[in-house]
């Protein structure tokens, strides 16, 4: 018996309709069942009225009823919910009607309320439920407010009366109480539900986070092989110039490296922390090229958060600059060597400053087309994928500096 009223509940439910939209064919379906219940119930009045008893009206609401479920049953959801608003209210209205007042048909109107608030969608403006409501209160205050003397049964005995009056007082807190057990359930059951499509989309999240990080692991153990592998080469050959361009050539890797490695350790998997990645790329890199030399570094930093796709691009600029600058800038014997990192928040744009106090580089490096090194052309080119500007100064040494929108990037 449950499965079948199960099942009878759920005519018409399609799998790709919302939470809100099943919900509300699920309750209709149910109403339009109710009503066919309790009219079929409700023709136990005949052995009160007898021939008084409405058959024909009655019978017609129960076709109502029954088109709406089958309207339900074809996907007509929004047809289905107008017939099952106009045969209810005219149902309401008649029997208020044809029964005298003190028969307290009106007391339906009660569990009606309750069909409004079951059938509303909190999501959105919904019109429908909107539009059920307006057609509600019409019908009821007219069927309060004026007689139509030509449906109101005359013939019914105050025996009678007092009779309905108990009976409707009775049903219509059934159907009250019932309906407002369906809304408590209904609800219960979107906290339930929500609960576990909460619990399975963080399940689910995390396992997501969990692949994330494990290919960042993965990234950067390829590109720690592929620097092993240039490492190797580098140890392989005697010309000191092809030596030196393998090494540059792994550093580069490594800077890029370095931001898997970061994602990978990072709460955020989406974004690492640019002033630790750039603080940790030159430690490295004075630490690889120059480590017998007492070079100071000079860092401050703007607390920003940036996305991979910008992130590596910056590495490779601090990594062109500041290699740059310990291999050329200082000559030996240079006192108090120095490389000043800087990265500032304009209000507008982030700059970033990578300069040295070192020997400069003249007036060469004002445009990639001047200078042909591959570093500089390089710089200019990563630049551009930032959508960003550099400037190249001579200002008691080489400054460098790379400016770009903040719009799409998120301060810590």
């Amino acid at each position: 018996m449950k499965h079948f009223l199960r099942k009878l509940s759920n005519i018409g439910i399609d799998d790709t309709l919302s939470f809100h939209e099943l919900r509300k064919i699920r309750t209709l379906n149910i109403f339009n069942l109710i009503v066919i219940f309790f009219l079929l119930l409700g023709a136990t009045n005949v052995v009160f009225l007898r021939s008084d008893y409405p058959l024909l009206p009655e019978l017609c609401f129960l076709l109502m009823a029954i088109l709406s479920l089958f309207l339900n049953y074809r996907h007509k959801y929004n047809w289905a919910l107008f017939t099952f608003t106009i045969y209810i209210n005219i149902s309401l209205f008649f029997v208020n009607e044809y029964y005298p007042f003190d028969a307290g048909a009106f007391l339906f109107y009660f569990p009606l309320i309750v069909t409004i608030i079951l059938l509303n969608n909190p999501s959105i403006k919904d019109k429908f439920t909107i539009t059920h409501f307006i057609i509600s209160l019409v019908f009821f205050f007219v069927s309060i407010l004026f007689d139509f003397p030509s449906i109101r049964n005359n013939s019914i005995p105050d025996e009678s009366v007092l009779v309905l009056w108990y009976y409707d007082v009775i049903f219509s807190i059934i159907c009250t109480g019932f309906l407002t057990f369906m809304l408590n359930r209904l609800i219960h059951n979107h906290l339930k539900d929500e609960k576990a499509a909460q619990v399975k989309l963080n399940q689910s999240l995390k396992e997501k986070e969990v692949l994330f990080a494990e290919v960042h692991h993965r990234v950067k153990n390829n590109m720690a092989i592929i620097t092993g592998l240039l490492s190797l080469q580098a140890n392989s050959t005697e010309n000191i110039e092809a030596k030196g361009l393998i090494n540059e050539s792994k550093n580069r890797i490594h800077s890029m490296s370095l931001v898997h490695s970061m994602l990978y350790r990072a709460p955020d998997l989406n974004k690492i922390k640019l002033d630790k990645y750039i603080s940790s790329l030159c430690k490295e890199l004075m630490n690889s090229l120059e480590p017998m030399r007492s070079i100071t570094l000079n860092e401050s930093y703007y607390d920003l958060e940036m996305p991979i796709n910008k992130a590596i691009p910056i590495g490779l600029i601090i990594n062109e600059a500041v290699t740059n600058s310990i291999k050329h800038a200082f000559p030996i014997g240079h006192p108090d060597p120095e490389i000043i990192i800087k990265m500032e928040n304009t209000g507008t744009e982030i700059q970033i400053t990578i300069g040295d106090n070192g020997k400069g580089m003249g007036n060469k490096i004002t445009s990639p087309e001047k200078e042909k090194t591959l570093g500089v052309s390089l710089i200019h080119s990563l630049t551009e994928q930032i959508d960003g500007k550099v400037v190249f100064l001579n200002e008691n040494g080489t400054k460098i500096r790379v400016s770009f929108n903040i719009g799409e990037t998120k301060t810590g």
